[in-house]
């Protein structure tokens, strides 16, 4: 019984090695390798280009706000100046009413100041905003195209 059993056992790996793949299932298994490989190339282009699209969107983004906080600082800056200025005015005064009048006087001009001043970070927020939302659309746009080629 040993001896048929390992007769046997020669015969099925003899007839393994000398098993042959058909034609047509090595084409059908190398297509598949080719196409999933085109798959893969269009997919790392896509993301690659995603990337970068982000980065330029993030770099915008980043301009901008450093571009903001430096408006915000040299208003600040402008603001103190001014409010201490008008402080000296103030303490140097003759009289109670002159005071007064100093007082009203520079919240008129300060409030004037602060509504320009909030109008253009608004305007400048919109720009930033704008030019960001304008590259992630030409992003979109771009992504959606090179998938609807690859599809």
């Amino acid at each position: 019984m040993t001896v048929e059993f390992t007769k046997q056992a020669e015969a099925m790996l003899k007839t393994a090695r000398e098993a042959r793949i058909p034609d047509n299932v090595k084409a059908f298994a190398e297509e598949g390798v080719a196409s999933t490989r085109k798959a893969f190339d269009t997919l790392h282009a896509v993301t690659r280009d995603h990337a970068q699209h982000a980065e330029t969107v993030v770099n915008t983004v980043q301009a901008g706000s450093k571009t903001i906080a430096e408006k915000l600082l040299s208003h600040s800056k402008t603001n103190a100046e001014a409010t201490f200025a008008a402080a000296i005015n103030i303490a140097r005064a003759p009289s109670l009413p002159e005071a007064a009048r100093l007082q009203a006087e520079f919240m008129q001009s300060q409030l004037a100041i602060a509504g320009h001043q909030t109008q253009e970070l608004f305007q400048l927020s919109g720009k930033i905003a704008t030019a960001a939302m304008e590259q992630f659309q030409a992003a979109a746009s771009k992504a959606f195209g090179q998938f609807g080629k690859s599809a």
